[in-house]
């Protein structure tokens, strides 16, 4: 190995008096993470390590650090035991220097905590690891992504997280890739895999699956919050205790998303829907070739949710989808467009068959100019 690429190793029966050899490994992640350099990785022997992993450096263009499970061998970071910060009232952070991107001045009012946490650092990959058993507070996530840039969080296993199985918060550049999410949001805030004020990112082949009780938070995937130039694809999200996947401004400029080829199904809510609950504007959606079925309520929607008068979504191309066999749960259909300041909305050559209720209809104060509606094959109990 080359002297500039450095490759340390962790084992359960290691110390951390020793070197970090493949013959003398250190015994904890995190001592690795207090020590590790740009261009260094970590591979990590099989076995269960009960702690809390929080890198402390950053790494550098072209030479991160890797935290990353030995080749074949299972690696579980087990919150059982550990206590994670509960939230409380922060001072939202000033974006990192040089960023400022539409999401960099996104506030949270609380504290964010994650079993595997990365906090104000770049240039870093997690890769195989498995993360069990995050809690026990609201905002309690897996594996969390905070005021960071040039994050790769690959093939990792989050299971029984109170909060999100994957949160990342206030990023850029991160990519999310081939994770598997299970038993998120159980019973807490946020997501199984949340993106909020994050620009340019790719969330791709992960499935997210079998999600917690749904009582306070718990959608599959959610785009929110002053996101931007990202793309969401050929994930699989299924048994959702709420909606599938969720592109949501809230307050604040949300834009440039494109969602497409995943597989969305046997939800308790709607498949896919896109919204502005507290006011802020979503722009620039793009939602192609997925394919949406069985969900408890409407295949795809554009929401009216919030308390809010001023709910602003415009430019939203839906395109190429194939939505069937929705509205499971009695209420809902195909394409539902709910939103009356909706602009721009173009529903185009879809198909859209056996939903239970419609196959794609508008609220009767949606302005008709506001929807674009043509080359869709609809055609009601098609096989």
């Amino acid at each position: 190995m080359s002297q500039h690429q450095p490759v340390f190793f962790v084992a359960p029966d290691g110390d951390d008096a020793n070197c970090g050899s493949q013959t003398e490994p250190w015994r904890t992640i995190q001592h690795a993470a207090n020590l590790l350099r740009a261009g260094a990785t970590v591979l990590i022997r099989g076995g269960v390590y009960c702690e809390r992993v929080i890198p402390r450096n950053s790494g550098a263009p072209g030479q991160p650090i890797r935290y990353a499970a030995f080749p074949g061998e299972q690696v579980t970071i087990d919150g059982a035991g550990i206590e994670l910060p509960a939230y409380t009232p922060v001072t939202p952070r000033p974006p990192l220097p040089g960023h400022d991107w539409p999401g960099a001045y996104i506030g949270h009012p609380r504290q964010l905590g994650g079993l595997f946490h990365l906090e104000g650092v770049a240039h870093i990959e997690v890769r195989g690891v498995r993360v069990i058993n995050a809690g026990p507070h609201r905002d309690n996530a897996g594996i969390l992504l905070k005021d960071c840039h040039n994050i790769v969080v690959a093939d990792a296993v989050t299971y029984n997280t109170t909060s999100s199985g994957i949160g990342v918060w206030r990023c850029h550049r991160i990519t999310i890739t081939g994770n598997t999410v299970e038993l998120a949001c159980n019973d807490g805030g946020q997501e199984c895999i949340t993106i909020a004020g994050v620009d340019a990112f790719e969330v791709a082949h992960n499935h997210v699956h079998h999600s917690g009780p749904g009582s306070e938070g718990g959608e599959g995937i959610d785009v929110k919050h002053g996101s931007s130039r990202g793309r969401v694809h050929h994930n699989h999200i299924e048994h959702i205790n709420r909606l599938g996947i969720y592109v949501e401004a809230w307050d604040t400029l949300t834009r440039t998303i494109e969602i497409d080829q995943n597989l969305v199904h046997h939800n308790a809510k709607d498949g896919i829907t896109v919204a502005s609950e507290a006011g802020g504007l979503l722009k620039d959606v793009h939602i192609h070739d997925n394919v949406v079925f069985g969900n408890g309520h409407s295949g795809f929607v554009v929401g009216r949710y919030g308390d809010v008068d001023h709910q602003p979504i415009r430019g939203v191309m839906v395109a190429g989808n194939r939505f069937f066999d929705n509205g499971r749960r009695g209420v809902g259909g195909g394409v539902w467009i709910e939103n009356p300041e909706c602009e721009g909305i173009v529903i185009r050559a879809n198909q859209l068959w056996r939903n239970r209720q419609f196959e794609l209809a508008l609220r009767d104060d949606v302005p008709s100019a506001a929807v674009t509606i043509e080359e869709n094959d609809i055609h009601e109990g098609k096989e």
